[in-house]
């Protein structure tokens, strides 16, 4: 078994971005939000927050929490995890969710929301291992409670079985499942 160097998890800095947006390009994606350009600056806001991963001082990948634009001022919204496609199955994607999620319970937000392309199963199991879950009624939503209190609210949606990869929410709060 191999043995790494430990991962260092701290806020985004104006150099890190360079190293960001081209973990999101050599992943296939496109930088076509006008967030993805201004990752440093759109997290300079009140309960938002954008962390970076670093192995050995280089970036291996990050991920934030914002208000959802358009929500209740309960509901954050988990943005852009990436992990470089090199470092994946490190447990960095696991660490900066880890994060995020400690973040917006900081922020005493009750609700986690993300969108995300269809990616396979491999990220379907990330999302729903760490108690994200479908919701209707677009049947691309899943959520997680960040708070016990959200639990109530949670408890009363239908699960659904599978999870197609384009939204997902989370209640925070309570662990996984």
């Amino acid at each position: 078994m191999p043995i790494y160097s430990p991962i260092e998890i701290r806020p985004i800095r104006p150099a890190d971005v360079p190293a960001l947006l081209a973990i999101i390009t050599a992943g296939g994606l496109e930088l076509i939000e006008p967030a993805d350009r201004a990752l440093y600056s759109n997290y300079q806001r009140s309960r938002a927050l954008y962390f970076v991963a670093l192995l050995d001082g280089e970036v291996m990948g990050g991920a934030g929490v914002a208000p959802l634009t358009g929500a209740d001022p309960h509901t954050c919204e988990l943005q852009r995890l990436i992990v470089r496609s090199g470092a994946r199955r490190r447990c960095i994607g696991e660490a900066l969710l880890r994060h995020c999620l400690a973040a917006a319970k900081q922020f005493l937000y009750v609700r986690c929301y993300f969108e995300t392309g269809a990616r396979g199963q491999v990220a379907r199991r990330f999302y729903t291992r760490h108690g994200f879950r479908e919701l209707p009624p677009q049947g691309r939503t899943l959520m997680r409670p960040l708070r016990a209190s959200a639990r109530q609210w949670f408890d009363g949606v239908p699960a659904r079985p599978t999870f197609d990869g384009v939204t997902a929410c989370a209640l925070l709060g309570a662990g996984p499942h």
